[in-house]
């Protein structure tokens, strides 16, 4: 009896041990697939994170710096067609806001940690853009101050033609009319040589008031091109053909220089005011060869801001192309870190199911 009872304990503490094993198994394999699942679950969280952390931001960001970009190249063309200085200081305010926000956008990036060299590259665009800005707003200044100085001249120059057409119609007519009295005398025979002196003397002052007339014309046609001239080469040639006609003008002023008129006064008053305006070392030609030359100058300086935006459009598109490889990186990191977890669910899950099976097994066997 006691050997039976002793035997019966015996089986019954072989049947707890093997309870306590296959539970202490059971146990185990879920603590291990469950760390197996938190370590996989952990790779891909920090996976998300970097994406939706920095990744994301960073992109978004460089999109708008190549946005910003965009903003200054074309806001460039509006500032060198600003017409007084009040539209030049807004339009180079606006730009200077928008570099404003390409540096704030730039220190963000460095903040972020991202690669220095690009940084350093987009750092120096933003200084380039910044001189080259600049440059623009002091050539449109000058433009300004330039076209400012030449409608005065101009106006100077025009009004003096207004003065000389309403004197040199007149003395055409009195030198005409004296000079028909003149043949009228001689013809009458009375004082014959002086009427014929005072004929040709006339006729000569007639000649010289329709030849100064022509060619202060001739010299206000010139200047009305010379203003519409789009090179230099152009403009020497306009100035060229006046210097002819001033020549002639000087001519036509000493033949009428004893005429004591006040016609005659007042034309040599108002066309030696003109070839003084025109010849002076500031003259309408030297303003109108500045005004080309920062013409020039505004078109070189747009095409580099053209180039400078494409410089930055680039860096940028680069950077999103860098920070999209390192998010399909981290992607496909992330699925290997979920199919490593697959893995190890598989390799885990085998013993744990099969332990059930296997005590029952053995429960059955005993």
């Amino acid at each position: 009896m006691i050997q039976k009872l002793k035997s019966v304990i015996s089986g019954m503490r072989g049947v707890q041990g093997k309870i306590f094993a296959a539970v202490s198994a059971i146990a185990g394999m879920t603590v291990l697939a469950g760390l197996s699942g938190w370590f996989s679950y952990e790779n891909v969280g920090k996976t998300l994170d970097k994406v939706s952390q920095e990744s994301l931001p960073q992109m978004i960001s460089a999109f708008s710096i190549s946005e910003i970009g965009a903003g200054i190249s074309s806001g460039a063309p509006v500032l060198l067609s600003a017409t007084d200085d009040a539209s030049r200081q807004q339009s180079f305010e606006q730009l200077q806001v928008r570099l404003q926000d390409l540096k704030m956008r730039t220190d963000q990036f460095a903040e972020s940690g991202f690669e220095g060299a690009t940084i350093e590259q987009m750092n120096s665009i933003a200084a380039s853009m910044s001189d080259n800005l600049a440059a623009i707003d002091q050539i449109v200044a000058r433009r300004l101050e330039l076209a400012g100085r030449i409608s005065q001249l101009n106006e100077g120059l025009f009004k003096l033609k207004r003065d000389f057409d309403q004197t040199i119609g007149p003395y055409i007519d009195n030198t005409r009319v004296n000079t028909e009295g003149s043949i009228d005398k001689a013809l009458d025979g009375e004082n014959v040589s002086d009427s014929l002196i005072e004929v040709l003397l006339g006729f000569g002052l007639y000649q010289a008031g329709t030849g100064l007339q022509v060619e202060i014309n001739t010299i206000v046609a010139g200047l009305a091109e010379a203003s519409s001239a789009t090179s230099l080469q152009d403009l020497e040639a306009i100035e060229g053909k006046i210097k002819k006609s001033v020549i002639q003008v000087k001519d036509s002023l000493q033949l009428i220089g004893d005429d004591i008129s006040q016609e005659a006064i007042a034309l040599r008053k108002h066309s030696r005011a003109m070839l003084d305006l025109i010849k002076a070392d500031e003259g309408i030609f030297a303003l109108y060869a500045q005004r080309l030359e920062t013409g020039q100058q505004a078109a070189n300086l747009l095409q580099e801001n053209e180039v400078l935006a494409g410089n930055l459009k680039e860096t940028t598109f680069q950077m999103v192309e860098d920070m999209r490889g390192t998010t399909d990186l981290a992607i496909a990191e992330s699925g290997g870190a979920i199919e490593r977890g697959k893995t190890w669910l598989a390799v885990i899950s085998g013993p744990l199911y099969s332990w059930p099976l296997q005590w029952r097994f053995s429960m059955w066997a005993a």
